[in-house]
């Protein structure tokens, strides 16, 4: 069996490794640690956002505290593109687990650097599953005005949506006419 290390061994491995100087009188002192140049914050966010969304989220890897992570990196390195992905896909996947405001805040805070159609539309669900039909109707409108049209499915998804808000106001009308795309 191995033995444990002696601490002359231990003190031995850290003056190798750099840890601890040895003066010519054999006094150990720590070695005064130089400040490594870091790349500017925003460097740093952008190069994690992009790594881990890479390594996490475009592969089976994905867990909600992973994309949370990446989103959280992705707003503070300003990449709206990942961070509306992002939050718009945990937006519809907290609204199917009821879990409403949570959604509602992070679309939210998301819009601010965003503004994306899929973030309207989680956002407005959310919105509307909570009783705050008018802001759930302006956000409908905001999603339906800035979905690309090459996005069917989506479209489809917002107007549906858009138009059941409607009928349940009993405005049949709009319903109707909110069908039809801008």
């Amino acid at each position: 069996t191995p033995h444990p290390p002696t601490p002359s061994s231990l003190l031995s491995r850290a003056i190798a490794l750099g840890l601890l100087e040895a003066s010519p009188d054999n006094d150990l002192r720590v070695p005064r640690i130089l400040p490594l140049t870091l790349p500017q914050d925003d460097v740093l966010y952008a190069s994690a956002t992009q790594a881990l969304y890479a390594c996490w989220w475009q592969t089976a890897a994905a867990t909600e505290a992973r994309v949370l992570e990446v989103h959280r990196l992705a707003l503070l390195a300003q990449a709206a593109d990942i961070a509306a992905e992002l939050a718009a896909a945990m937006g519809h996947y907290w609204y199917d687990r009821s879990r409403f405001r949570e959604a509602v805040a992070l679309a939210e805070k998301t819009i601010q650097i965003a503004p994306d159609y899929r973030l309207y539309h989680s956002l407005a669900r959310s919105q509307a599953t909570l009783g705050a039909v008018q802001s759930a109707l302006e956000n409908y409108q905001k999603a339906r005005e800035t979905c690309p049209e090459d996005n069917q499915n989506e479209k489809a998804a917002i107007l549906h949506n858009l138009a059941i808000i409607y009928a349940q106001q009993g405005q049949v009308e709009e319903a109707i006419a909110s069908t039809s795309s801008p």
